[in-house]
């Protein structure tokens, strides 16, 4: 696939969204589906949901070649799945022998019970989330049980109050381990709110798991989105996740406004990426206007984006200034500068055996 992502045309991004929304009534393509098609397919993450509805009959008249690509797609992700849940297993139950309850989030949870097949949301890594005060309890198990760290944050105050602690590797996946949904100085955050109290069992091949109730998972998904939209990019398969949460829902304007209930300072984003995922969902199901060419072209433009590094900078000193307390905020802003020693060897490992002060210099000649 040759085809760089620059050229994307909103051509391009209405011919796939015309190929994977929600839509049940069984039809023909007319048209080949372009190779810059497929290829943004694979890209933003559709390209199995795609061939799962041309073989469930909904799109009829697909080039056999196209279809082959797609099934590859198709089949990485379900090998992939079947990895993922073995090692989801053996976190699962480290922690629990330890009492600490495990919830599984985002991608992994949505193949397990929202998507028909597994084998439909890629993914390459395994989201999970702990109480919170457990994080590090939870690390410092799964480390002992062979995990070994991927990341190092800036600061042991950086992992305290960020939504996840360090990320780490086991049996050759990275592993999140969250102890709240978002950092406690982001907009999203609900700091009241007990997210086991707000989760559902779901058994998979004869092995129990939970993940959030379709109230919070809907609020996690879009807030998420709408997170990583603001430092710059977006993917399809964000929005499907989102629209394929509203198409389950009987009264779907109901859902919405109790996703809204439980951050209504930030209606307005909310209901942006939930405009922004009706594209992906039939006509008669929509419930909010959209303006879909301002849509498609608002997609392709995010697809594209650039300065995501200054962007994450931004968001990022944005959230430690809305962290409570003065003593932590000033701690956090001097940690921005001068990480704590355990970050800088890692991050700076081309230079082992160098004075720590050297390090400071190159990061503060490269800030």
């Amino acid at each position: 696939m040759k085809n760089s992502l620059a050229q994307i045309s909103d051509n391009d991004i209405s011919s796939l969204i015309d190929l994977v929304l929600l839509e049940r009534e069984p039809r023909t393509v007319e048209r080949f589906i372009a190779s810059s098609v497929v290829e943004l397919a694979a890209k933003n993450g559709v390209a199995a949901w795609l061939y799962y509805r041309i073989k469930q009959g909904y799109l009829h008249g697909v080039d056999e070649n196209v279809q082959n690509r797609l099934k590859s797609v198709y089949i990485n992700n379900f090998l992939l799945f079947q990895q993922l849940v073995k090692v989801f297993e053996k976190i699962q139950s480290l922690l629990l022998q330890n009492d600490i309850p495990v919830v599984a989030l985002k991608g992994f949870a949505l193949a397990l019970d929202i998507y028909p097949d597994s084998g439909l949301r890629p993914m390459s890594d395994i989201d999970i989330l702990v109480p919170e005060g457990k994080g590090f309890e939870a690390l410092s198990i799964l480390q002992k049980n062979g995990a070994r760290k991927s990341s190092v944050p800036r600061s042991r105050l950086h992992e305290t109050v960020n939504g996840h602690v360090r990320a780490i590797v086991m049996d050759g996946v990275l592993i999140e381990i969250h102890q709240r949904l978002f950092p406690i100085g982001s907009i999203y955050h609900r700091e009241s709110t007990n997210l086991f109290e707000h989760t559902v069992p779901v058994k998979k091949g004869g092995v129990e798991f939970y993940r959030l109730d379709d109230l919070y998972m809907g609020y996690h998904l879009a807030t998420h989105t709408l997170t990583t939209l603001n430092m710059g990019g977006i993917r399809l398969s964000w929005l499907l996740d989102i629209a394929m949460m509203l198409s389950k829902q009987e009264d779907k304007k109901r859902f919405l406004n109790q996703i809204i209930n439980i951050n209504q300072r930030r209606k307005e984003d909310i209901l942006k990426i939930f405009r922004m995922a009706s594209l992906l969902l039939p006509k008669q199901e929509r419930i909010l206007d959209i303006n879909e060419p301002e849509l498609i072209s608002n997609l392709r433009n995010l697809m594209l984006e650039k300065n995501l590094v200054k962007k994450h900078r931004f968001i990022n000193t944005y959230e430690i200034l809305r962290t409570p307390g003065i003593n932590r905020k000033m701690k956090l802003l001097w940690y921005e500068l001068f990480p704590e020693e355990e970050y800088m060897r890692f991050r700076y490992d081309d230079m082992k055996g160098s004075k720590l002060w050297r390090l400071y210099l190159k990061r503060l000649l490269r800030i």
